[in-house]
């Protein structure tokens, strides 16, 4: 089985509500798939719709915890040819860095992700910009956006576990 297919299997086996929270989100998760601790930016390329009237928003992450992680909206940019024709909306498209701090080898972790005019809460980390003067370096993760739904996994952990349970029933006779 392929790794893509294998991580869809893992984020579809995640818990990916946060509990106590009302507003809309999306859960982000983040795979380290080197046999080694990961530190640095991890991209994900978005592209989502927005009413012509509005103006994009901006974009707040938060951990498990509700602490704020450090993110910044890259190379934002309004579409001329929508990937899928809305009626009164427009297609924002952007990359989304997030800072990721020591996530260990074949380790993972959920995000949520919030899009809106709204500040961090006095209780949460502060999020700050991306200096220009310090260029990112990417790591070598993997992000993928999921909706909100049960899962038998927990938000963060071990995912070489779940990755040799379906490596040994593909070599079962």
């Amino acid at each position: 089985m392929r790794l893509n297919n294998l991580l869809e299997l893992l984020i579809d086996s995640i818990d990916t509500r946060f509990e106590g929270v009302s507003s809309d989100y999306r859960a982000l998760v983040i795979y380290n798939p080197q046999n080694w601790r990961v530190s640095g930016w991890a991209c994900l390329s978005v592209c989502m719709p927005f009413r012509i009237k509005n103006c994009p928003k901006e974009v707040f992450l938060y951990d498990e915890q509700g602490w704020a992680v450090e993110c910044c909206v890259f190379d934002p940019r309004i579409l001329e040819t929508a990937p899928v024709p809305l009626h009164d909306h427009d297609w924002w498209a952007f990359e989304l860095l997030i800072r990721i701090n020591d996530l260990p080898a074949h380790g993972y972790l959920t995000l949520r992700a919030e899009w809106g005019c709204k500040r961090a809460a006095a209780t949460e980390s502060p999020v700050v910009p991306l200096p220009l003067y310090d260029p990112p370096v990417f790591s070598p993760l993997w992000v993928k956006e999921a909706l909100p739904h049960p899962g038998t996994l927990p938000k963060s952990g071990d995912a070489s576990l779940f990755f040799q349970s379906f490596q040994q029933q593909e070599t079962a006779p």
